[in-house]
């Protein structure tokens, strides 16, 4: 297996943290690290070591993630539409 890169240890460090701040207080922890309380409809998903950020967190929307699911749903919602 070859050794970590800096950017794995960076976003694991990170991910660590984030853990011990919640462990610390489940309430407030990861707020206090900048992390918002979720909310479906705001940009307060998180996405850990996305390309945009790739050793933190990046926040979107619950719906940017599940649009490739309801496109794919749609996508054979029609095509089985056409085949009857």
């Amino acid at each position: 297996m070859p050794a970590p890169t800096s950017v794995e240890l960076a976003l694991s460090k990170f991910i660590q943290n984030a853990w011990v701040a919640f462990a610390r207080d489940p309430q407030q922890g990861l707020v206090n690290l900048g992390w918002p309380k979720y909310s479906p409809d705001t940009s307060t998903l998180a996405l850990l070591g996305s390309p945009n950020n790739q050793t933190g967190l990046y926040f979107t929307s619950a719906q940017v993630l599940d649009l490739p699911c309801n496109t794919t749903s749609t996508l054979f919602s029609t095509i089985n539409d056409l085949e009857t």
